[in-house]
């Protein structure tokens, strides 16, 4: 499903770009010290690719390929580690520093964006969620973004779902299922895992199960180690990739502690970052980042990130499916 959004603002921000608009307020970022913009990456997808629902989370082979041809001509690329090392060494980082990175792990992003990064010679960062990771495990928004894709049917009650009790009932006709899927995902993002699986369960005997084939695929292990290889860090991203702030104490330490124990020992390296899932934390969350082994917290609230650094949660930028004019424009709002 196109995104209405986009379509109308990629041509606007090219029209501002060819001005120079964009160009010029990004020259004041290299007259700020210690600027630092971290970007973020879900999936990178083959041109063409028709995904379910436009969510943000799929960028094409080819804007980003764009993306990072703009990144290297002008940003100092360095890797998030390296960075964070650099800093806590008493230095300084380069002008105009920019650091990219991947959340959860996807196939179709190592075999559409890893490539093109190991040819240039461009360092970056892949967050891994452990459960499931052995086995390839579909991830459970995918699960839902499927379900109520494929759906013949034109309602869903909530039943047993919402326990906000805020909707009884969601319309899926074919224009009604965004927006649905949108409330449904929020929904959702706040059950703890003792009733997350069960919700996802009812919406399967409600709306139909839908094949494992469908669904995008995850990274296993030997392609991780693949990464390792090539000099990819790699860092944590919880055991189930749910809401954080939902856990109490003890399971928040085992959410933090078992996927970096569990990935150091498959893997054979010290895991040092934590990216919080969905970007939900809160000061219980972030405080887990030091007590916990870990060196540095990524989030997902947009920002450049700035002197004094917030090593526990630091900001980064979701990279829209758009032109490098978009890219830009999106810089522009946080200088």
């Amino acid at each position: 499903m196109a995104n209405i959004k986009q379509v109308i603002t990629d041509p606007i921000s090219k029209a501002i770009d060819k001005l120079g608009v964009f160009d010029r307020k990004l020259r004041k970022l290299s007259s700020k010290k210690g600027s630092w913009i971290i970007v973020m990456y879900h999936r990178v997808v083959p041109d063409g690719t028709v995904d379910v629902y436009d969510l943000g989370m799929s960028v094409s082979r080819s804007n980003f390929i764009a993306q990072v041809d703009y990144f290297k001509e002008n940003f100092s690329i360095i890797g998030v580690s390296e960075a964070i090392d650099l800093l806590q060494k008493g230095g300084t980082l380069p002008e105009n520093a920019l650091s990219v990175t991947f959340d959860d792990g996807y196939q179709d992003t190592y075999d559409n964006a890893f490539p093109y990064l190991f040819e240039c010679d461009v360092p970056s960062a892949l967050y891994l969620s452990t459960e499931g990771i052995n086995q390839r495990e579909p991830f459970w928004w995918d699960r839902v973004a499927n379900i109520v894709a494929n759906t013949s049917e034109y309602s869903i009650d909530l039943d047993g779902i919402d326990s906000t009790n805020s909707e009884c009932v969601l319309k899926l006709s074919e224009g009604k299922k965004l927006k649905s899927l949108q409330k449904l995902l929020s929904l959702l993002w706040l059950q703890p895992p003792n009733t997350l699986n069960g919700s996802i369960s009812k919406l399967e005997e409600r709306l139909g199960d839908v094949s494992v084939d469908c669904l995008p695929r995850r990274l296993g292990l030997k392609e991780v180690r693949k990464l390792i290889d090539k000099k990819v860090e790699i860092g944590a991203h919880s055991i189930s990739h749910i809401n954080l702030t939902l856990f109490d104490d003890s399971e928040l330490t085992v959410e933090f502690t078992m996927p970096k124990a569990e990935l150091e020992k498959m893997l054979k390296i010290n895991i040092n970052g934590f990216a919080f899932p969905g970007g939900r934390v809160n000061a219980r969350v972030e405080k887990m980042i030091s007590k916990c082994g870990f060196t540095y917290g990524l989030g997902v609230e947009s920002g450049i990130n700035r002197e004094p650094y917030s090593y526990s949660n630091l900001l980064r930028i979701g990279m829209p499916n758009m032109s490098c004019s978009n890219v830009k424009r999106v810089f522009c709002k946080y200088i």
